[in-house]
């Protein structure tokens, strides 16, 4: 992963590229939040703009992948949880047809899958056997308590309380990656780059739920 190379008297190429992964997992995570609220809240914004977002987040999704294909393996494991909540959603008939923002999903998800597929075949840095481990077992179940509670007690898309408890939720990952750091724990590093991807999701939301929660403050068109 990461060592000093002794016989230039310097740290490794390799480095390099994975710190710089740990930069793009947060980009993605404020990208996405990003992009997901200017179609939630139905922002306007310019075509060009809403474009290259979903480059920026398909495109760093796929490197991400490729260079740690157990996060390529995890995001698409999402699609079959996505894909039973729509056929949940359509034999309920709440609604009949997806809409551009959910089905563009879909194509970040294969991204990720197609960078995993890539990665895997060229042996990258990591055995699918080490998510198997306490640390991994313990994430899992706070993401899901996570992903359970939020939803069930703030199915708004704006409020003061979803901005404590989302505030709350980003200074918990920020705790989760100290502690990760400072004691050393041993953990793979899909799942770092899930908690970046995750502060950088939640610190945004927190920073746009305070941003709405003002008075006398409107949802702003974005223009290019």
């Amino acid at each position: 992963m990461l060592y000093y190379d002794k016989k230039y008297n310097t740290i490794s190429i390799q480095y390099y590229l994975m710190n710089n992964l740990y930069i793009i997992a947060l980009i993605i995570g404020i990208f996405v939040k990003i992009y997901d609220d200017i179609h939630d809240l139905n922002i306007k914004i310019e075509p060009f703009i809403d474009e290259s977002l979903k480059v920026i987040i398909t495109s760093l999704t796929a490197l991400l992948s490729y260079n740690n294909y157990i996060v390529g393996l995890s995001i698409f494991a999402g699609l079959i949880a996505v894909i039973l909540s729509d056929i949940y959603t359509i034999i309920r008939k709440e609604t009949q047809e997806l809409g551009s923002n959910e089905t563009y999903w879909y194509s970040v998800i294969f991204a990720g899958l197609i960078g995993s597929i890539f990665g895997y075949s060229n042996n990258i840095n990591v055995s699918i056997k080490d998510i198997f481990t306490v640390p991994v077992f313990i994430f899992a179940i706070i993401y899901g308590l996570f992903i359970i509670i939020e939803p069930k007690y703030f199915p708004e898309e704006t409020s003061k309380n979803k901005m404590i408890f989302r505030g709350a939720f980003t200074l918990i990952n920020i705790l989760i990656l100290m502690c990760i750091i400072h004691y050393n724990i041993v953990i793979p590093d899909a799942i770092i780059y899930s908690i970046i991807t995750m502060i950088g999701y939640s610190g945004t939301s927190t920073v746009i739920q305070y941003y709405l929660s003002q008075e006398n403050v409107s949802i702003p068109s974005i223009k290019s």
